[in-house]
Formats: C-alpha cells, structure tokens, sequence
C-alpha cells in the first residue's frame, strides 16, 4: 500500500523523471504515471511537457473529467515537501516566481511606454 502522504523531495520528484520514469505535481500531490503514460488520452507528450514543473495549472486549464480525476488520484504516491522546492515553478500566488517575473516585465514595458510617450509630447511642443 502506497503512503499517499509521504513527504516527497524536489530532488527525489526529478530524478524520477528520466529513463522513462514519469511522475507529476499536481496540486501539491506527486503522481507516479509511469504505467499511465502511454494510455493517456492526450498522448504521452503532454505529461512530458509538464514533467518537471508544477503541472496544476495546465491540468485545471484543460478541464478533466470526474473519471480522470479518479484515475489521477490512484496513481498518486505522495505529497510534495515545499521546503525542498527550488528549480520547479509552483503554481501558487505566494510562491509564483515567473508570475511575478511577468508583473515585473509588464510594469517595466509600461513604464518605458510613458516615458516615450511624454518625450514625443514634450518634443512636439517644443518645436
């Protein structure tokens, strides 16, 4: 029987995705799929896009059914240790780095936007 609140590394979760091992975090749940992979209806291709980051956004985007929701919790073999955490992107608004990374952007792009803006303005009205 699998303890499904074993704690489970960032380490431990990525080395179990090589030679053909896949596992997946999914709302802080580390799922092994290695069985599952190539019966998985959107093609084994997906998962290994999503294999080494956290993957809940991409599962909640795509609307699962109740029935994959099912299967996904059979295959799940523990939780995630958040401490560990350190390459893989987590999909929460406190821990986010690239959602911040893309407000930081954004607000740059803005802000040079303005600046622009007003030397335009203040260089016609000077002419």
């Amino acid at each position: 029987m699998v303890d499904k609140n074993r704690l489970i590394t960032e380490n431990e979760l990525l080395k179990n995705n090589k030679d053909g091992k896949l596992w997946i975090l999914i709302d802080n749940k580390v799922y092994d799929l290695t069985e599952y992979q190539n019966e998985h209806p959107g093609s084994d291709s997906i998962l290994h896009d999503v294999m080494d980051i956290d993957a809940t956004q991409e599962f909640q985007d795509v609307g699962h059914s109740t029935e994959a929701d099912k299967i996904k919790e059979s295959y799940q073999i523990g939780i995630i240790d958040r401490d560990s955490l350190n390459k893989m992107t987590i999909s929460n608004n406190c821990t986010n780095i690239e959602l911040e990374n893309n407000k930081f952007k954004t607000l740059l792009s803005i802000g040079i936007f303005i600046f622009i803006f007003i030397m335009i303005v203040y260089s016609v009205n000077t002419v």
